[in-house]
């Protein structure tokens, strides 16, 4: 019952406001220095073990918060202006 639940919690915060996004993965096997994660729908993410969470093992369910920033993408787009101003500007 409690998988149940947690599932559709899930899917119900899959998408707030069209910003968040949340998404159960799977950790279904280690090859070498990496962790072969799979989600709901199948695809498969290969993830290094070093950045997984502490005590994580195969069969165990992470979550991954995906979000969009408007502030970081506008430093990164100043940063890059910054740097072909720099090269052009080079006598």
């Amino acid at each position: 019952m409690l998988c149940c639940i947690v599932a559709a919690i899930f899917k119900q915060l899959n998408f707030i406001n069209g910003i968040i996004m949340i998404i159960a993965i799977t950790i279904d096997r280690f090859e070498e220095d990496n962790a072969v994660l799979k989600s709901e729908d199948r695809q498969t993410i290969i993830w290094p073990k070093k950045l997984l969470p502490a005590g994580a093992h195969e069969g165990a369910v992470l979550s991954f918060n995906i979000h969009s920033s408007k502030e970081a993408e506008e430093l990164k787009k100043a940063e890059a202006k910054d740097i072909l101003n720099e090269i052009i500007n080079i006598e």
